[in-house]
Order: C-alpha cells, then structure tokens, then sequence
C-alpha cells in the first residue's frame, strides 16, 4: 500500500514539474518573441532614420 501511495507522490510531482516547465517555457517563448518584435522595429526604425 505505501509504495502506491509513494508510486503516486512521484507521478504527481513529476505532472506538476511538467506543468510549471510547460508554463516557464511558454512564458519565455512570448517574453523572447515581444523583445525579437521590438529589436526588429527599433532597428527598423533605426535604418529608415539613418537613411533619410
């Protein structure tokens, strides 16, 4: 009884790393797609000042 007990501990752990990892790594996926965004248009802006 207590290794099912313990068997199911390390699953649920195991599911909530998964998550928070799921979670941490959409979190950086959308931080790193905002700041490629705004680099892109800060140099856009960057090359339309220097070439006037």
């Amino acid at each position: 009884m207590e290794f099912w007990l313990m068997l199911l501990a390390v699953i649920g752990l195991l599911f909530l790393l998964l998550a928070l990892g799921v979670e941490i790594g959409i979190a950086l996926a959308a931080t790193g797609l905002l700041g490629l965004i705004f680099i892109g248009r800060s140099l856009f802006d960057f090359s339309l000042f220097s070439w006037q």
